[in-house]
């Protein structure tokens, strides 16, 4: 057998203290506070959004390292390619051009067809 090791005298990783019961309200509100606002207003989304972080993190919901590692940088840059890439495609022509080509072949197959297509 194997000799044992010594117990090590460090210690051990600290769990994070829990946030607290009041914290945990308090999130719950000011995430439900930017949905309803988001909700009635969506181009005040992003301010909403920027406000509730910025309270959060003042309070103390929230550290900068928590807030940071929420947000998924690729997911991010291909949905803004995204969009200008539809751009892109639509004020070339090619998105009329593509779709009246879609629309010449598969309209002899009865307007089922062309739902589908």
């Amino acid at each position: 057998l194997a000799p044992r090791a010594a117990p090590s005298s460090a210690p051990s990783a600290v769990a994070a203290p829990p946030r607290g019961v009041a914290r945990l309200w308090l999130t719950l509100g000011v995430l439900t506070g930017t949905m309803c606002v988001a909700a009635a207003s969506p181009p005040l989304l992003v301010p909403t959004a920027l406000s509730a972080l910025c309270v959060l993190m003042r309070l103390g919901c929230m550290d900068l390292s928590d807030a940071w590692a929420a947000v998924n940088g690729p997911v991010l840059l291909s949905i803004a390619l995204s969009f200008a890439l539809g751009k892109a495609i639509e004020v070339s022509g090619l998105a009329a051009s593509a779709a009246s080509s879609l629309v010449a072949i598969v309209a002899p197959f009865g307007s089922l067809a062309l739902l589908f297509a």
